[in-house]
């Protein structure tokens, strides 16, 4: 094999090495978002006796109770927490198998996009795609089991694979995969409707202007008008539970994407001003590459407007990764075929970047759901009649799955304030924090010593007195790379 195809394979062979060396390193264990309730599924399920049955009855509740309705996320549940309910150290690097088979599907559209020539096509499938470990929030779908998003991503290439194979080849069949990989997305989470329109908004464009395979536009406007339609009816007459806090009000869209995170607001500009370029490149036969490419922005455009009704925040903007980065592979293309000295620069800045973000985010998060375990072990180790343990806000979540794990009560502290009135005075109380918890007000009540503390986490006793009222908040120690995760991490 020429270096030009092997270095790519190379390259994102160590990479998935590197990243699963680390989970066996440190032997992640479940989080604290989700994995206690997902694990309780699991096991009512297989233990009803009647696996499908049970399974649908949750699928139902969860539309019923929360108006999501989700069965393809909800039998994942049912399979990976039964399975591994004592390796999840293993399903971490299942997900990670899953979540790099997204990632060279979409380095497979990235060629057809692009129309790369064959010394390029193992660069886009194999190297390029490691870039979206840059944005940082891709790093959530590895380091947090439960979320849905991964399975956005893949069935996102999926759809993108077949969709532009329908048109390269002009066979109206592999739209077929494409609808299957739409209500795959919109099965595991509703964000995946953004796919219909994405698709319908690129026919419409191709019916008007760019006439580049009318027949297929007809076909997917359509299909993906239908299945829109279909899908907002749906939504509507189950807006409930967690689903209804979804507003579809102008002011509220408004009020959040003028609220979204800043270089949110760039990346929307930036998309909007390629949609522009390749829209006005098309029409005048001036685009080097596939009309297709279109897709890119608008992908990232019609996410964007899916979530903006309801929030725009970090952990669901993982699904938006490939969009982030794709968008910029032709100023990528263009360096590396501009001369060999600046394309080798570029491939060394991004393998530089790639496995600068995997050492200082990826690694604390996994070295961090290997503390959870550590603490939790303390605390179960613990009489169980003999302590009373409280925890800081602002994760509630957290307090309900501590208390899972370890079979304890911990009692979170709503409002961030502990008074002598919650201490209990026939047990030995203390205090839980770890590296997230927000300053607790002690009324009345004041800290002694740490009986426990790793990386993230630290336990202190507590005693009473009448006169203290002072501010509570746990150091931990940060070296360069912390500091440098928490930065990013707010980003």
């Amino acid at each position: 094999m020429k270096l030009s195809k092997s270095w790519p394979v190379i390259t994102c062979a160590a990479f998935f090495a590197l990243l699963t060396g680390a989970y066996l390193y440190y032997w992640p264990a479940w989080g604290l978002q989700d994995d206690a309730q997902s694990l309780g599924i699991a096991r009512l399920i297989w233990e009803s006796g009647h696996f499908w049955a049970s399974l649908w009855e949750m699928i139902q509740g969860d539309l019923a109770s929360w108006g999501i309705f989700r069965p393809v996320y909800y039998f994942s549940v049912a399979v990976n927490y039964h399975f591994f309910k004592d390796a999840p150290w293993l399903l971490y690097i299942f997900v990670a198998i899953f979540n790099f088979c997204a990632i060279l599907i979409w380095g497979k559209v990235i060629t057809r996009l692009f129309a790369l020539t064959e010394d390029e096509k193992f660069m886009g499938i194999f190297f390029f795609p490691l870039s979206f470990f840059i944005f940082t929030p891709f790093w959530n779908i590895f380091t947090h089991i439960s979320f849905q998003e991964k399975y956005i991503v893949l069935f996102s290439a999926a759809a993108f694979y077949f969709f532009e194979k329908a048109y390269r080849t002009d066979r109206a069949v592999f739209l077929a995969p494409v609808v299957a990989s739409i209500f795959l997305g919109l099965l595991s989470k509703p964000t995946g409707i953004y796919l219909t329109m994405t698709f319908a908004g690129f026919a419409v464009m191709d019916l008007l202007f760019f006439k580049y395979n009318k027949r297929i536009s007809l076909w997917v406007l359509s299909v993906n008008a239908a299945i829109f339609i279909a899908y907002y009816w749906f939504i509507k007459m189950n807006l409930r539970g967690y689903a209804g806090q979804y507003s579809l009000s102008p002011g509220s869209i408004i009020g959040n994407l003028l609220h979204a995170p800043l270089v949110i607001q760039f990346l929307i500009l930036m998309a909007l001003l390629m949609s522009f370029m390749v829209v006005l490149k098309t029409i005048y036969k001036k685009n080097p590459f596939s009309p297709l490419v279109l897709l890119i922005p608008a992908g990232f455009l019609s996410y964007v407007l899916v979530l903006a009704p309801w929030r725009l925040v970090n952990y669901l903007f993982s699904a938006l990764t490939p969009y982030v980065l794709i968008m910029f592979f032709p100023l990528f293309l263009w360096c590396r075929r501009k001369n060999k000295g600046l394309g080798l620069s570029v491939n060394v800045s991004l393998v530089f970047l790639v496995f600068m973000s995997f050492f200082f985010i990826s690694v604390p998060r996994i070295s961090k759901l290997a503390d959870i375990h550590r603490a939790e072990t303390f605390i179960a180790s613990s009489e169980k009649s003999q302590y009373q343990y409280f925890f800081p806000p602002p994760f509630s979540e957290a307090a309900e799955a501590i208390g899972t794990f370890t079979s304890r009560k911990i009692q979170y502290l709503q409002d961030g304030v502990l008074s002598e009135k919650q201490y209990d005075d026939k047990r030995i109380n203390r205090l839980i924090v770890n590296d997230e918890a927000a300053p607790v007000t002690l009324k009345g009540v004041q800290t002694g010593k740490t009986v426990y503390q790793n990386n993230t986490w630290k336990i202190v006793e507590l005693s009473k007195d009448g006169k203290n009222t002072e501010t509570f908040k746990a150091d931990f120690p940060k070296n360069f790379a912390q500091r440098l995760k928490s930065f990013l991490r707010d980003l």
